[in-house]
């Protein structure tokens, strides 16, 4: 993680590096700061189909089905063939 904040301080509209931290937080169980990276990640690339899905988990990790699903929908709509995006969208619309 060390090494992605020296990047962003750098360049902050680095757009995958916004999504690694993500994905680094995420994986280090830090669900709240993942969030907000992903959110983040969102403002700076609104088309970014894989981080939609990021934050979709992030968000159904902290209970927040509704709000996950708006991300899961928008990652489908972009990348219709994201079978996980999918997957993720029916178990948080409670299909699974």
């Amino acid at each position: 993680m060390k090494h992605l904040r020296a990047a962003l301080e750098l360049d902050p509209a680095l757009v995958q590096a916004n999504s690694n931290l993500g994905n680094a937080l995420l994986a280090t169980g830090q669900v709240d700061a993942a969030i907000a990276q992903y959110q983040k990640t969102v403002q700076l690339n609104p088309a970014f189909a894989d981080v939609r899905r990021n934050l979709g988990v992030a968000l159904m990790m902290k209970g927040r089905a509704a709000d996950a699903v708006v991300q899961l929908k928008e990652a489908v709509r972009l990348n219709p063939n994201d079978r996980v995006a999918q997957q993720l969208l029916d178990k948080a619309q409670g299909k699974h």
